[in-house]
């Protein structure tokens, strides 16, 4: 399967967009070679199901000892922040940035 310049002329037509011939010659040169990495991924050995990869079946690996660790991220962030207030981050002041009352 290849893109010819009619083509391209035609999408352009539709989404009304002007181009000239050289802009035409480089779309269907890049539209090709992107339809050449298409076919070379369709290529790629599958499990057999469709789906790229080792199968399940074949067994994946584990994350291991680390799997047991919690994400700190999954608790609340009040949890873990040193101050919290109304849903954000409280930080203390820039010395150089107080204002004087």
């Amino acid at each position: 399967m290849s893109v010819v310049p009619e083509e391209v002329r035609r999408m352009a037509a539709l989404a009304r967009i002007r181009l000239d011939d050289g802009e035409v010659l480089g779309l269907v040169e890049d539209l090709n070679r992107i339809l050449e990495h298409v076919d070379v991924l369709r290529e790629v050995a599958t499990g057999g199901d469709g789906e790229a990869g080792p199968s399940v079946a074949e067994g994946m690996g584990t994350r291991g000892a680390e799997a047991d660790h919690r994400d700190p991220l999954e608790a609340p962030l009040a949890e873990f922040a040193p101050d919290f207030r109304e849903g954000f981050f409280v930080v203390p002041r820039l010395p150089g940035l107080e204002v004087d009352e």
